[in-house]
């Protein structure tokens, strides 16, 4: 991201660390990587947060008794220090737990691709087999 020079101070939280920053942009934004659109692409099994409701950003940055920043909406706009704490923590967490569903699509996909070979290495052997015994005949 460029910033320009002719403002005297950077928008709110452009000094955070890059994941931190990313993921207060996105909750800014309305756009993540919550359980609703994950589910939504098939890349987790529930829409549901731990609280029991949907996890949106909605939910997320204004009800969830879980996953709610310190000061709601207006944390995010002025970026008081707690929530700086709760984004540099949260990030930590979500980095993980992204991770765990990465890993875990990339096994589905070996599995899928092993499945494909399989069939087509079966396939091809029928057809092999089907030549073999129009030339013997």
């Amino acid at each position: 991201m460029h910033f320009d020079h002719r403002h005297r101070h950077p928008p709110p939280g452009m000094t955070l660390p890059r994941k931190a920053w990313v993921r207060l942009n996105r909750l800014r934004t309305g756009v993540g990587r919550f359980r609703s659109c994950l589910y939504k692409w098939g890349m987790a099994s529930s829409a549901a947060c731990e609280c029991g409701a949907e996890q949106t950003v909605d939910h997320v940055v204004l009800q969830c008794p879980i996953h709610r920043p310190p000061h709601g909406l207006h944390g995010l706009t002025v970026l008081d220090d707690e929530t700086i704490e709760w984004l540099l923590n949260i990030c930590s967490e979500t980095i993980e737990w992204v991770l765990n569903i990465f890993s875990a699509a990339k096994q589905w996909f070996q599995q899928l691709a092993q499945r494909k070979k399989k069939n087509a290495i079966t396939s091809r052997y029928h057809e092999i087999c089907f030549m073999d015994k129009a030339y013997s005949m």
